[in-house]
């Protein structure tokens, strides 16, 4: 085929190898292609270079970023950083305040605080609750029951925070702590300890768990004992675990201030130990002691034992019922209807009484302890021979107004200045309110009732002198700086007059030389004015009598000395003596005293005085 003008002819393999072909253009067309596919690679490999070079500046600024950010982190914003993170791992918690020591009258302690440990749960991290109350168990000591209420609680994975124990031991929390149970940890606290034992714990009292008083000195001082809380802030570890070098306190603790009380440490001891003696060798219920100081009031021991009735095992009381029971006085209760009669000049201790050994008034036929044929007693013998006939008759000459009137000035039928919690007010209705043979028994201790506390306290008042000193067991308060601050002297008021409490201060030397009270209270080389009293206890029924038809007692002795310049007075009373012959003041309560007493006069270094008369004459007795 011919091809026209101006059409190209398709070069050949030929043409392309041999460098020839139709227009001579060949080569030229080889040597472009061969250059566009070097251009094509340069702007490739170019291109790589180029994107390489922006990585690596890319990186190179990210690098540089980062160094500049931690450069920053490490000193512009290392502080707020370092913040946020004590922040988010810091806990501030309470730091409780140490409470107060109670002491006593030389400083030594009779209730403290000390460091414990509380054993806490978490619930929402514990993986086992089964095994882990098992483990804590075996530590703990808990019985069965306690351990089904612990899973119980345990088990409930919304609560954040369970009590598991509370005033732990440091050295048993330490042995949970190392059982590295998940969600158990232990909390600083402090518990309230007793060095001296049980010694003086019913005065004492109580403080609960939290530290706040609950019974006795601890309830009624709580407020002056307790101490202002600090803060305290910690950081937690990864495993929730505070980081014991991280703690600081950010508001320090302030402790609580210390109760300086008047009671003397050893002597409470020797009370409570003779009481309980006492009360183990008669088989009674419990006894009660006080031991004040005659001329201002002071406690310098106050006990209460009582008999378990579970274990039979007689312990000092965990109340204070020196203060909190009343019952009947008996024939305590005479010194002041006695020196009431003087008093109100209506009798002397020479004026004399025929007495019989029983005399009915209204319904009831009322005597006297022992048979005795009708006669011719003084009130200076109806004293020591405690005759209740007598005792009526000398009532009679002044009258139920003042009858009434003078047992309330002595302290009865009110709360003493002690204010202690839960102390009563004793019983002594208005005389108008009096019923039937209360009328007169009332004269003798029958019909009213009053606590150990009000008896020494009025019994007190022939001992100073004819005036009533209020008992007070606070000799003074310590700061936490070790400021002392004394409390106020003891409030007091005259009663009767000077002359009358001398006469009462013979006529009861009498009752130990030769009255009831004869061979069982007094000492050697001092004399000792006392009164003797037996009373009846009242029944639930509201008789003196139970469902068996007996009696139960509470038997009496208070007394003072040395009776010429009396330094201290003393009441013991026994609750539920046996019935029978010991049952009475003079050979349950008596002897007592005596030991009592007796340990007073070494303790207290009580001197005889160089004028010790000894038991008084008939004649003194008009003095």
């Amino acid at each position: 085929m011919t091809m026209t003008e101006g059409t190209r002819q398709r070069p050949t393999l030929g043409d392309v190898t041999s460098g020839t072909g139709p227009s001579g253009g060949a080569p030229r067309l080889l040597r472009r292609r061969s250059e566009d596919r070097r251009d094509a690679h340069e702007f490739r490999v170019g291109a790589l270079r180029k994107r390489m070079v922006f990585v690596l500046v890319a990186i190179a600024l990210c690098f540089a970023g980062i160094l500049v950010r931690v450069g920053m982190l490490q000193t512009t914003q290392a502080k707020a950083y370092q913040a946020y993170t004590v922040r988010q791992r810091a806990k501030n918690e309470t730091l409780p305040a140490p409470r107060g020591q109670i002491l006593d009258r030389s400083g030594r302690p009779l209730a403290m605080s000390v460091a414990s440990k509380s054993i806490y749960a978490d619930p929402r991290a514990i993986v086992d609750p089964g095994r882990t109350v098992v483990a804590l168990a075996r530590v703990l000591g808990f019985s069965a029951k306690r351990q089904k209420a612990l899973l119980a609680q345990l088990s409930v994975p919304s609560t954040s925070f369970v009590y598991v124990a509370r005033e732990v031991e440091t050295e048993t929390a330490l042995v949970v702590e190392n059982l590295k149970l998940p969600g158990i940890g232990s909390i600083d606290e402090t518990r309230r300890y007793l060095p001296n034992a049980e010694v003086g714990r019913g005065v004492i009292g109580l403080a609960d768990v939290d530290g706040h008083g609950s019974a006795g000195l601890e309830k009624q001082y709580d407020r002056l004992l307790t101490g202002v809380d600090g803060q305290l802030r910690q950081i937690k570890g990864t495993k929730g675990r505070s980081i014991p070098s991280s703690r600081k306190a950010l508001i320090a603790a302030v402790p609580g201030n210390d109760v300086r009380l008047t009671i003397d440490l050893a002597l409470q001891y020797q009370t409570e130990q003779a009481l309980m003696a006492k009360v183990n060798e008669l088989g009674a219920r419990g006894a009660s002691a006080i031991v004040m100081d005659s001329r201002t009031g002071e406690i310098l021991a106050m006990a209460s034992v009582r008999r378990d009735p579970e274990t039979d095992v007689v312990r000092v009381g965990a109340g204070n019922y020196a203060a909190v029971d009343s019952y009947e006085p008996g024939s305590v209760a005479k010194v002041i209807t006695i020196a009431a009669a003087l008093n109100e000049k209506k009798v002397t201790a020479q004026t004399s009484f025929l007495v019989p050994f029983r005399k009915k008034y209204w319904d009831e036929w009322l005597h006297d302890a022992e048979v005795h044929p009708t006669q011719s007693l003084t009130v200076h013998e109806i004293l020591a021979k405690s005759s209740n006939i007598g005792t009526i008759f000398v009532s009679e000459t002044i009258g139920p107004d003042k009858q009434e009137s003078y047992m309330r000035a002595f302290g009865l039928g009110e709360p003493t200045a002690l204010d202690f919690p839960g102390e009563a007010r004793g019983i002594l209705r208005p005389n108008a309110k009096w019923r039937g043979t209360e009328n007169v028994t009332v004269a003798y201790g029958q019909g009213v009732a009053a606590t150990a506390i009000q008896l020494i306290s009025a019994v007190n008042v022939i001992a100073n002198g004819g005036v009533y000193v209020a008992p007070k067991l606070v000799a003074s308060i310590v700061s936490p700086l070790g400021k002392q601050g004394d409390t106020m002297p003891s409030a007091s008021r005259r009663v009767v007059s000077a002359s009358v409490a001398s006469q009462m201060n013979f006529l009861m030397r009498d009752v130990v030389c030769s009255g009831t009270a004869k061979g069982w209270a007094g000492i050697k080389g001092y004399t000792i004015a006392g009164k003797t009293g037996t009373g009846y206890k009242a029944q639930r029924n509201g008789t003196y009598f139970d469902e068996q038809g007996r009696r139960a007692y509470y038997a009496s002795f208070v007394g003072f000395l040395p009776a010429e310049d009396p330094k201290i007075t003393v009441l013991v009373s026994i609750d539920e003596p046996p019935p029978g012959a010991a049952h009475f003041g003079a050979n349950t309560a008596a002897p007592v005293f005596n030991r009592i007493a007796r340990a007073a006069i070494v303790n207290l270094g009580i001197q005889a005085p160089t004028n010790a008369s000894g038991c008084p004459s008939r004649t003194s007795s008009n003095k």
